[in-house]
């Protein structure tokens, strides 16, 4: 299959990356108003695929925070990415997916709120990114105070040119389940082991896919805390 690019604002910094294009977007999102058949061209690299992938590992690498660690009140804001396996009816050229993740915990005495979204969204063919979708999805959900574990769906329309060649909108219906992990940081004086307390999050991600296309993804998400 082909792809026709058009060069989003965001990618006019990866000056080799960009194909001259016509049209407009709209807003962050980068949804195309008025062009059929273009694909917006991507603005990740497969290093950067690969340094994300590095990334999850090292937070799988954490300790899942015990249940008896009472966690610290406030909002803390984990970054990361959700990397997921993306099987599109049709079409064997998109093989995975690839997200930026920026989620907020509030934790609260009455029960914590996980809120979130995942933009920069991007499709590959392995580890090769083939372009950049419009659009973002939303996470929202929970974090159990007594299991540390979290909660939350992950939905949303994105906007891209799939099996048919043509510019289609797909509806992303998913979940997440993870939990907070604490990272090692050393020894005390007492030679007791110490942590940073839910320094990262980390967890699995699967769903649906509907609309233009169908489908199903599954796979991983991860971030630290900032």
């Amino acid at each position: 299959m082909t792809y026709y690019f058009k060069a989003s604002a965001s990618s006019l910094a990866l000056v080799a990356m960009v194909a001259c294009g016509g049209g407009s977007t709209s807003g962050d999102k980068d949804m195309i108003d008025d062009m059929d058949d273009i694909a917006i061209a991507p603005t990740i690299s497969s290093l950067d695929v690969g340094n994300a992938a590095g990334a999850l590992r090292d937070v799988q690498g954490y300790r899942r925070t015990p249940t008896t660690t009472i966690l610290p009140t406030g909002t803390a804001t984990y970054q990361g990415h959700v990397l997921a396996g993306i099987d599109i009816d049709g079409n064997d050229e998109i093989t995975n997916m690839f997200g930026d993740l920026e989620i907020d915990v509030e934790r609260l005495l009455a029960g914590d709120d996980v809120s979130g979204t995942v933009t920069n969204i991007h499709v590959l063919n392995r580890e090769s990114p083939v372009q950049k979708l419009g659009g973002e999805l939303t996470v929202d959900g929970t974090l159990d105070d007594g299991t540390k574990r979290i909660s939350a769906t992950m939905n949303g329309d994105l906007q891209g040119v799939f099996t048919d060649g043509e510019r289609e909108i797909i509806s992303v219906d998913g979940s997440m389940l993870g939990s907070t992990r604490d990272k090692y940081t050393g020894r005390n004086a007492l030679g007791f082991n110490t942590y940073d307390v839910a320094a990262g999050v980390s967890g699995t991600t699967s769903g649906t896919i509907s609309g233009g296309e169908t489908g199903s993804f599954t796979g991983t998400f991860h971030g630290e805390e900032q």
